[in-house]
């Protein structure tokens, strides 16, 4: 195999597809990435048995190969050299990189013995705009269940349907659904994919305002974007049928600005217990809100809130970060809480966009 590119491309490549590479002492060469030089292009390949990841670049490629190193003594070697151009070529086990007056010999492996990422027989397909895709995704995620005690959870719920795509994450404590407007599609396809993959679609495929492709299967996500894909398996099972927790109707609603709310949420947090428990007094006929806080061996915050709103007074205990975490995932500038009573879930929606909403259950009941 024999090459020549630009250092700086190659070495994104490397850098994306280096987010697969762990360090496994049963499979060392899970720490490898699969190095692949064919028709004027290099395709840099590595997975963890859990995700693949395959990055491109244009070449001047004058014969072509494979081989198999380690990613972190390359990209080392490559981020303290500042040429334009690099030459790289294999002789015998060794990987040869030459760089202006840099000359480096990387020990590699046969190719043969790199983990074969599989093909996905996809049976559903769709363009997304990448930029609300990846948002929403990085935007969820934080929600999923940590343990293994319901798997299920521990990933966002993607549905895509006619003319819509629902997401959604949950722990069982809070709950966040967004709904996308998508090209209208002759299929169904319903997915979850795992929280860790979640991170590591979002770091390698932001690429700007670029399409990304979607391809999914039964066990298997593709997504790609320009030179770069993603390959992930799914979480097996089904996902609970988390619309039933969502109040179709409320007996209270109040209105409050975003801004002004996450800033005293944050100062009720400071006295929070362990719990990061907060007391919410909602008072739609006097128009106040009353947040209060309290720790034995710190002290006690409290402050009022204008709000405008309807319904009866209530009295709620919650997390304070469910709120923050629920306020933060809105660009409106104003957003609602409803209930119906002190022991259910709260509704939290914004006023100017639909589509996104997020559902906190108190901690307990004040009756």
């Amino acid at each position: 195999m024999k090459f020549s590119c630009i250092r700086q491309y190659f070495l994104n490549a490397l850098h994306a597809a280096e987010h697969a590479t762990r360090k496994n002492t049963a499979l060392p060469i899970l720490q490898n990435v699969l190095l692949k030089a064919e028709k004027g292009k290099v395709f840099i390949s590595a997975t963890d048995l859990e995700i693949g990841i395959r990055a491109s670049l244009q070449a001047k490629v004058t014969e072509e190969g494979e081989c198999t190193f380690p990613a972190r003594i390359l990209s080392e070697f490559l981020t303290y050299t500042n040429e334009e151009k690099i030459n790289l070529s294999t002789k015998g086990k060794s990987f040869i990189v030459q760089t202006g007056n840099h000359h480096a010999t990387i020990q590699s492996t046969d190719a043969k013995e790199f983990p074969i990422i599989p093909n996905i027989e996809a049976a559903y397909s769709l363009r997304i705009p990448g930029n609300i895709f990846l948002e929403t995704l990085s935007t969820l995620a934080p929600l999923g269940a940590v343990g293994e005690v319901r798997p299920e959870l521990g990933g966002v719920f993607c549905a895509f349907e006619k003319n819509q795509l629902r997401m959604a994450a949950t722990d069982s404590f809070r709950l966040g659904e967004y709904v996308i407007d998508i090209t209208p599609q002759t299929g169904a396809y319903h997915c979850i994919i795992p929280v860790k993959s979640i991170t590591e679609i979002v770091r390698v495929l932001d690429t700007g305002d670029a399409e990304i492709e979607i391809f999914g299967s039964a066990h298997q996500i593709l997504l790609r974007a320009q030179d770069r894909e993603i390959l992930s398996r799914l979480i097996e099972g089904k996902y609970p049928e988390y619309q039933a927790v969502i109040p179709a109707s409320c007996a209270t609603r109040v209105y409050f600005k975003k801004n002004e709310a996450l800033q005293v949420l944050r100062a009720a947090g400071v006295f929070s217990g362990k719990g990061n428990e907060i007391q919410i007094n909602v008072s739609p006929e006097e128009k106040r809100c009353i947040i209060t806080s309290h720790q034995n061996d710190t002290g006690a915050y409290e402050v009022v809130v204008p709000c405008e709103g309807e319904g009866k007074a209530l009295t709620l205990l919650c997390n304070y970060r469910y709120l923050i975490e629920a306020l933060e995932g809105f660009s409106d500038e104003t957003i609602s809480i409803e209930a119906n009573k002190e022991n259910d879930p709260l509704l939290i929606q914004g006023t100017s966009t639909s589509g996104v909403r997020y559902v906190v259950v108190p901690l307990r009941s004040f009756s």
